[in-house]
């Protein structure tokens, strides 16, 4: 009886590997990472709104003192959370960046600790949740990838491990954005950008059963709501130079954030130190302008709207300053500097999260502050919306060196397709300016400062 059991197992194994790298079954495993992956992203989307909501119940039921106290101190005890999942569950070499998963990939190291695969979840959702100023796109996609590489290997899938990789990463985004689309795109764009184009089929299939699955379980709606109107041909040399602006708006926010980083950790070489007086900095931040805390995508709906009430009840502590109509294009300009460090802080303090929604923040308000400025001179009228709108994308391509992910993502985000073409000029423009500036993304400028980086250095095996 054992014998025939073993025979009929061996004869199984021999099947098995005879198809696991067959194209047919290539496509189911990637079905399965896009639903897995998807179901992730959506639990981290669940965490931090659980999160948000007791932090925000927890102020309320405190009073005023005891209050104000506790939501001063919540992105505090957020990042500090996060810093010891990160010590339990990660260890010293805990990535919270891409720059590694991109450096693994290059290397053709495609083995990711399981455990990879949930204490990013962990870490970002209290990181962001509890105030932190910091996206989870990042923790996303380094989750997708991490699914990806170990449902790969519980299905003995050797070759071309690094796609389904790919899979788990453009499901992560697909996700948390509804952006099937600009989660394919970035994967190549950024992570996979040797694959050839018929490589790019389980992608797709990954993205879209992700997009389902987000769908299916949160509901269909539009991430940001779309108000963008059709363009006129005057506007281009507007949307030209908004596109510049934006450029250099992307180079100040990866030369500020390496600048932190550097400062943070010459200064306090300890990482305790550096939680504290970094998370505290933070807070202090965070209380000056209340509208950086978590990932700012309430703002962004705030903006298109061109809701400057709801602005100024968002930064309610400068609604005193005699600016009249200004005043929210002013802190729409401030939030562009601020947001930028309150991000940095997050990340290198100790939380963990990512730079896609601070980019597109910063983008958002750029566009704002732009067009505002550009109607009172009154030798245009921008529409607003449309100005926001093509503001993240710039910006957005210009930190991350993506610009079709740009187009698309922002294009999807925001239901703006009939902007397309401005936005299409704009990621051109500020891609190439931002290149000529500074030659490296936010990701790869870590790459190129390490240029020994050593493989012990890299979370991923």
């Amino acid at each position: 009886m054992k014998d025939r059991y073993l025979r009929i197992m061996f004869w199984l194994g021999q099947r098995w590997q005879r198809h696991s790298d067959s194209r047919l079954f290539f496509l189911v495993i990637a079905i399965l990472i896009g639903f897995v992956s998807g179901l992730a992203a959506i639990l981290l989307h669940k965490l931090v709104d659980f999160l948000g909501h007791v932090s925000q119940w927890s102020c309320d039921r405190l009073g005023d003192i005891a209050g104000n106290f506790a939501w001063f101190a919540f992105p505090f005890a957020g990042i500090a959370i996060s810093f010891l999942i990160q010590k339990k569950l990660g260890g010293p070499r805990y990535a919270k960046s891409l720059a590694p998963l991109i450096l693994a990939l290059r290397k053709k190291q495609s083995r990711i600790p399981a455990i990879e695969t949930f204490n990013h979840i962990l870490s970002s959702a209290f990181s962001v949740g509890l105030g932190g100023s910091a996206g989870l796109e990042a923790p996303s996609v380094l989750t997708g990838a991490a699914i990806g590489s170990n449902i790969a290997r519980f299905f003995r899938v050797n070759r071309r491990r690094s796609l389904l990789i790919g899979c788990g990463a453009a499901a992560g985004i697909s996700a948390i954005f509804n952006s099937p689309i600009g989660g394919v795109l970035f994967v190549v764009e950024v992570l996979l950008p040797e694959f050839s184009v018929s490589a790019l089929v389980p992608i797709l299939l990954s993205s879209a059963v992700a997009s389902v699955t987000s769908r299916i379980v949160i509901g269909n709606h539009q991430f940001f709501s779309n108000l963008s109107t059709h363009w006129l041909p005057q506007e281009i040399p507007s949307i030209v130079l908004c596109a510049i602006v934006c450029a250099l708006v992307g180079v100040f926010v990866i030369k500020s954030t390496y600048a932190i980083d550097y400062q943070l950790d010459s200064r306090f070489p300890k990482p305790v130190h550096r939680l504290f007086v970094g998370g505290s900095i933070l807070c202090i931040l965070l209380a000056l302008f209340p509208a950086l805390r978590g990932s700012g995508y309430k703002v962004i709906e705030l903006l298109i709207a061109d809701d400057a009430q709801g602005l100024l009840k968002a930064n309610s502590r400068w609604a005193w300053l005699p600016l009249g109509a200004l005043l929210p294009m002013a802190i729409a300009a401030i939030s562009i500097f601020t947001k930028s460090f309150a991000s940095t802080l997050t990340i290198e303090s100790g939380g963990d999260g990512g730079m896609f929604a601070p980019s597109m923040f910063i983008g958002a308000c750029t566009g704002y502050a732009f067009a505002n400025a550009a109607n009172m001179t009154g030798l245009v009228q921008l529409p607003i919306a449309n100005l926001v709108i093509i503001g993240m994308c710039g910006v957005f391509t210009a930190v991350m060196r993506a610009p079709l992910t740009g187009v698309i993502l922002i294009a999807e985000v925001t239901g703006g397709y009939v902007i397309l073409v401005p936005l299409m000029i704009v990621s051109t423009i500020a891609w190439s300016c931002a290149n000529f500036l500074e030659p490296y993304s936010i990701y790869t400028k870590a790459l190129a400062e390490h240029q020994n980086l050593a493989d012990d250095n890299v979370r991923i095996q």
